[in-house]
Protein backbone atom coordinates (compact mmCIF):
# COMPACT_ATOMS: atom_id res chain seq x y z
CA UNK A 1 0.00 0.00 0.00
CA UNK A 2 1.47 3.35 -0.98
CA UNK A 3 1.53 6.51 1.18
CA UNK A 4 -1.40 8.14 -0.62
CA UNK A 5 -3.65 5.17 0.09
CA UNK A 6 -2.64 5.10 3.76
CA UNK A 7 -3.37 8.83 4.01
CA UNK A 8 -6.77 8.40 2.31
CA UNK A 9 -7.72 5.64 4.75
CA UNK A 10 -6.69 7.76 7.73
CA UNK A 11 -8.77 10.67 6.40
CA UNK A 12 -11.78 8.39 5.89
CA UNK A 13 -11.58 7.13 9.47
CA UNK A 14 -11.10 10.54 11.15
CA UNK A 15 -11.91 13.43 8.78
CA UNK A 16 -12.16 15.97 11.60
CA UNK A 17 -8.56 15.47 12.81
CA UNK A 18 -5.73 17.77 11.81
CA UNK A 19 -3.39 16.95 8.95
CA UNK A 20 -0.52 16.55 11.40
CA UNK A 21 -2.37 14.00 13.55
CA UNK A 22 -3.52 12.04 10.52
CA UNK A 23 0.00 11.98 9.07
CA UNK A 24 1.49 10.79 12.34
CA UNK A 25 -0.99 7.92 12.67
CA UNK A 26 -0.68 6.84 9.02
CA UNK A 27 3.12 7.10 9.00
CA UNK A 28 3.22 9.56 6.09
CA UNK A 29 4.15 13.22 5.70
CA UNK A 30 1.73 16.04 6.36
CA UNK A 31 1.99 17.06 2.69
CA UNK A 32 0.82 13.60 1.63
CA UNK A 33 -2.28 14.02 3.80
CA UNK A 34 -2.93 17.47 2.30
CA UNK A 35 -2.69 16.06 -1.21
CA UNK A 36 -5.03 13.20 -0.33
CA UNK A 37 -7.58 15.66 1.12
CA UNK A 38 -7.45 17.75 -2.05
CA UNK A 39 -7.98 14.68 -4.20
CA UNK A 40 -10.91 13.47 -2.11
CA UNK A 41 -12.52 16.94 -2.20
CA UNK A 42 -12.24 17.07 -5.98
CA UNK A 43 -14.36 13.91 -6.28
CA UNK A 44 -17.53 15.86 -5.43
CA UNK A 45 -18.00 14.26 -2.04
CA UNK A 46 -20.92 15.55 0.00
CA UNK A 47 -20.04 17.90 2.87
CA UNK A 48 -20.57 16.48 6.35
CA UNK A 49 -22.08 19.61 7.84
CA UNK A 50 -25.31 21.47 7.16
CA UNK A 51 -23.85 24.95 6.74
CA UNK A 52 -26.03 27.21 4.59
CA UNK A 53 -24.96 27.63 0.98
CA UNK A 54 -26.59 29.02 -2.13
CA UNK A 55 -27.97 25.58 -2.94
CA UNK A 56 -28.91 24.87 0.68
CA UNK A 57 -30.44 28.04 2.19
CA UNK A 58 -30.79 28.37 5.97
CA UNK A 59 -33.90 26.96 7.63
CA UNK A 60 -35.55 27.62 10.98
CA UNK A 61 -37.68 30.11 12.90
CA UNK A 62 -35.51 33.12 12.22
CA UNK A 63 -35.57 32.60 8.47
CA UNK A 64 -39.27 31.70 8.27
CA UNK A 65 -40.44 35.03 9.74
CA UNK A 66 -41.55 37.71 7.29
CA UNK A 67 -39.06 40.51 6.82
CA UNK A 68 -39.81 43.75 8.60
CA UNK A 69 -39.80 47.00 6.72
CA UNK A 70 -37.39 49.58 8.04
CA UNK A 71 -38.94 52.43 6.06
CA UNK A 72 -42.62 53.12 6.72
CA UNK A 73 -44.92 52.65 3.77
CA UNK A 74 -46.95 55.67 2.54
CA UNK A 75 -50.13 54.21 4.05
CA UNK A 76 -48.53 54.21 7.52
CA UNK A 77 -47.60 57.91 7.44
Amino acid sequence: MDAGQRAAEAIAKNPQKSNYDLAEKAGVSEWTVRDAKKKSASRDLEPEDDRPTIDNPPRGELWDEPRRRLIPSPSDV
